[in-house]
Order: C-alpha cells, then structure tokens, then sequence
C-alpha cells in the first residue's frame, strides 16, 4: 500500500485553511496527522480519528454516547460512566500544559495541549485507544477512546460506520487493524456545521 503525502495534503489543506491561512501551519497540522496515522497504521491496533469544525462541537453528542472531553473549557458530560473518570483524568495529566500569566513566574490554570503539539507516539497511543478520538481542526481535544453510536444497517465494520457518522461534522478518518486508512468528509456545499450521514463522502482511501 503506498499512502501517498501528497493526496492526503491536497485533501485535508482546504479544510485546514478554515481556521487558518498560514500555510506552515497547515503543513504541520497536516504531517501531525499524516504520520499518526502510518504509526498507528503500522501499529495493526486500528483507530478512529476525526477533525471537526470548532463550531460543531456542541453537535459532537448527538452521535458520541459516551463522550470524554479533554478539553479544559468543555463541561464534564453527564453521559460519561463512573469507571471512565479515572480514564480521563490520566488522559488530561498526560496532555496538560501549564499556563504561565504575563509578569508571573509560575501559573496555576492548566489547560490541554493542541493535539498537533502532542508528542509523536503518545498521539499515536491515544488514536489507538477504543473509540474515537474527536479532535478540532485548530487541534482542541473534544474526546478520546469515545463510543460513537452507529445506525443499524451499517457496513463496513464499525469503525468505517462510526468514521462515517463523524465525517458528517467534519472529516472522520478510519484506520483498520490491517493497517489500511479511510477517510470520509460532509460535502463542500453543505455549510451547516453538520451534514446527513448519506451526503457524507469518500476522501481519500489508502487499500
């Protein structure tokens, strides 16, 4: 399988020129994506990966049943399990970031780090959790190791489905355990920050 760079740049740039026009930014942005996705490819764990405009992430729940945000200015859902909490506070310690105020020498809010200043192998870990990892095109964590509720009559496996269902907010990108990569989008015309699941549309696929 060759997974070609340069389909995935020229694919994911436009969505990325939305929250930003600096075209090194985009290019970083891209290969944080780009290479997670071969290291979880080559890791044969499979994982979901969705980028999401920031304007949809109070939609995320309508199709993410077991939500667990990282990051710091959402609200804990009420959907999420006991057991999960432990879960997500390992999540936050491993991604926070310390904010140090102007003329302080030491800050006490913390915050997540952006998922494309993440290291290497720890986004790697996190995209190889169960579930999906729901991310913002400018790089907040919504969710990680989330269950993504899929429709009946749904081919393709779950993880294909719960891309799909995701796509419809953004872009959702499917990896399987066989290493091959899928991507689906909600089309350019539709301008509403999400889209029905059977306008959602084929991106890119690396078989």
């Amino acid at each position: 399988v060759f997974f070609d760079y340069s389909i995935v740049m020229k694919k994911l740039r436009n969505a990325f020129l939305q929250p930003s026009t600096d075209e090194q930014l985009i290019e970083k942005r891209v290969d944080a994506v780009y290479c997670s996705l071969l290291d979880v490819s080559f890791s044969h764990t499979g994982g979901c990966l969705a980028l999401v405009n920031p304007d949809a992430e109070e939609k995320i729940d309508m199709v993410v049943k077991e939500r667990m945000d990282l990051w710091s200015k959402t609200k804990e859902s009420s959907k999420v399990k006991p057991e999960a909490k432990e879960k997500i506070n390992i999540l936050r310690h491993l991604l926070r970031v310390q904010n140090v105020a102007p003329g302080s020498s030491e800050g006490s809010e913390l915050s997540i780090r952006s998922f494309f200043d993440v290291d290497r192998k720890l986004r790697k870990e996190i995209l190889s959790l169960d579930g999906a990892t729901v991310v913002s095109l400018d790089g907040n964590f919504f969710c990680a190791g989330s269950i993504v509720e899929v429709g009946g009559g749904s081919s393709g496996g779950g993880r294909t489905a719960a891309a799909e269902n995701l796509a419809r907010f953004g872009i959702g990108i499917k990896i399987s355990e066989d290493g091959y990569i899928e991507a689906y989008t909600k089309p350019k015309a539709c301008t509403n920050p999400y889209c029905k699941k059977q306008e959602v549309e084929t991106l890119f696929k690396f078989k």
